[in-house]
């Protein structure tokens, strides 16, 4: 580079040399002219060199020193991260919400300086909340309503990093949420980091969170729904109910509860056989006869979860379907309530084609629905086929035996068929003892009812509004509650009216016992009346279609009928 200054130097100088010569031809000028523009505009970069020899060095020095801090922070990282435990988790697997309950609990919420509260209902009983008993949101500030108030839940913020001790470990939470697409729902996520390279210590956390969650649960049954992507959620969760508070035949609960226990045991003896471990029952009869009912005794006494399968959601086809049933955990219960509305004309139980009464009986016709996604052969191969989920319980619910087809209630697809009728006199006795529970220590020689429990009953003040009167309600020992129970059950007619109907009528007089017996027979003569009013819509729409009930199947084995 400095050869080269030298030579422009040298050519600078002669080239100013040659001015001197001011005397020659003016042609001459012109030449010198032209030829010393190059060299001027050379030396105008040239006299920049050094200024750009320090900006590359800069640059250089800046790029080095760049990749020199960055090289150091992760190397950093990496040796932080390996005496660290991370752990991640999608906020739509089951494990998440365990975590989340088990994080709610935690005293570090109380001292953080960022948080999210809330009082969303989370779970059965507001299961992610801390334990705080004054941080209450009452729905009703007056206190004269005795309703549970909303607890504030304090939980984990987004895109923030929260650092606690788990049994003498540091922690670090992180609970993000990001959307796939726009318009999307947003999917949440959560990442653990403990310290230390032992995974026992992170096999503990999660089984100490799940057991905390199945503690808050384990009285309870779980609920889930599939929502708009195809995933299940869950719903929420309802108390368990005992088995004596479903009103049926001798025997049939009873019958329906060893059966399923037997198969959840069995499958070894499925296995062997090479059957498939699947088991379906179908409930079907009378509306308001206990169907649902029952199979929410049933998922309680077997510790069970239920996924709704709806059918008639829009969106819903047989690709759908078969995915939804596939995800379906091994030991659960898959509900498909009222499975013939999918395949009728419309699911209006209204008009003239699916007129129905509370006996159950209705046109017998089926057809697949025009305006629905998913079709009847659609059903049969996610409930029977080769990629259908094993290990379930199928319960199919409907009020209109007649119409569904021979393949959907065949063995192997619906195995088990359990009539729901009318309520008998028996029945209606039966429910009223469980209304209406005896007191042990209440002398069977008391003509009179103990009176304790105080009820509201409607009333007028002295201004006119509408008020709340307290009214004591009997206590009964057993020979009056017997016999009240024979009264009731006397005055009404064996396969009358639905036992939602008769619950009903006892739900008015909820704690009035002797009332509800002296009201019976308005209300009888009122379902009566109802029947009736039925009666001739129900006959004009089965007549036509008598003859369509001859074309069954002679060959084919049948289900268990009851």
């Amino acid at each position: 580079m400095g050869s080269a200054q030298q030579v422009f130097k040298t050519l600078l100088t002669s080239s100013a040399s040659n001015n001197e010569f001011a005397s020659q031809p003016a042609a001459l000028n012109a030449t010198s002219a032209s030829a010393a523009e190059p060299q001027s505009l050379l030396s105008l970069l040239f006299s920049f060199s050094s200024s750009f020899q320090d900006w590359i060095k800069l640059a250089v020095l800046g790029a080095i020193l760049e990749f020199a801090r960055r090289t150091w922070a992760a190397a950093w990282a990496a040796l932080l991260a390996s005496f660290f435990i991370t752990a991640h988790f999608d906020g739509e697997d089951e494990c998440y919400d365990w975590l989340m309950v088990f994080l709610s609990k935690k005293s570090s919420w109380k001292k953080a300086n960022e948080l999210q509260v809330s009082t969303k209902n989370w779970s059965s009983s507001n299961r992610y909340q801390n334990d705080d008993e004054d941080i209450v949101i009452m729905d009703d500030p007056s206190g004269d309503l005795p309703m549970k108030g909303r607890t504030l839940s304090f939980l984990p913020s987004f895109g923030n990093t929260t650092t606690m001790f788990y049994k003498g470990r540091l922690l670090r939470v992180t609970r993000d949420r990001s959307q796939a697409a726009v318009g999307t729902e947003y999917v949440e996520s959560l990442t653990l980091s403990i310290l230390g390279r032992d995974h026992a210590i992170l096999r503990e956390l999660l089984l100490e969170a799940q057991t905390l969650h199945k503690s808050q649960e384990q009285n309870r049954v779980a609920i889930y729904i599939a929502d708009n992507y195809n995933n299940w959620r869950w719903s929420g969760s309802r108390p368990k109910r005992p088995l004596s508070s479903i009103i049926l035949e001798p025997g049939v609960k009873e019958m329906l509860i060893d059966d399923a226990k037997d198969f959840l045991t069995s499958e070894d003896w499925y296995a062997a056989r090479g059957i498939p471990f699947r088991r379906g029952y179908l409930l079907h009869g009378a509306p308001g006869s206990g169907k649902t009912s029952l199979i929410h005794a049933v998922a309680g006494a077997l510790g069970l979860d239920i996924y709704v399968i709806n059918l008639a959601r829009k969106g819903l086809d047989d690709a759908s379907l078969n995915e939804l049933i596939c995800d379906l955990p091994a030991r659960s219960i898959a509900l498909m309530e009222d499975i013939d509305a999918a395949f009728t004309h419309g699911v209006s139980r209204d008009g003239v084609e699916g007129v129905d009464d509370e006996d159950g009986a209705s046109s017998p016709t089926m057809e697949s629905s025009s305006h629905g996604g998913v079709t009847l052969s659609g059903l049969l191969g996610a409930i029977d086929g080769v990629a259908a989920q094993e290990g379930r319980i199928l319960f199919a619910t409907t009020n209109r035996y007649q119409v569904l087809d021979a393949a959907l209630i065949r063995p192997g697809r619906l195995d088990l068929h359990i009539e729901f009728k009318l309520a008998t006199s028996w029945a209606a006795g039966e429910i009223f003892k469980c209304f209406y529970p005896a007191t042990e220590n209440i002398s069977e020689t008391s003509e009179e009812p103990v009176m304790e429990e105080k009820t509201p009953v409607p009333s007028t003040s002295s201004d006119g509004l509408p008020t709340l009167e307290k009214r004591t309600a009997p206590k009964l020992s057993v020979k009056q509650r017997d016999a009240l129970a024979a009264e009731f059950a006397a005055a009404v007619p064996d396969r009358l009216t639905s036992m939602a109907s008769i619950q009903g009528h006892l739900m008015t007089y909820k704690t009035r016992p002797y009332e509800a017996v002296k009201r019976v027979g308005d209300f009888v003569e009122a379902q009566a009346k109802k029947r009736s009013a039925r009666e001739p819509e129900k006959k004009k729409a089965v007549e036509p279609k008598k003859e369509t009930a001859n074309g069954d199947d002679e060959g084919s084995s049948t289900p268990k009928d009851i």
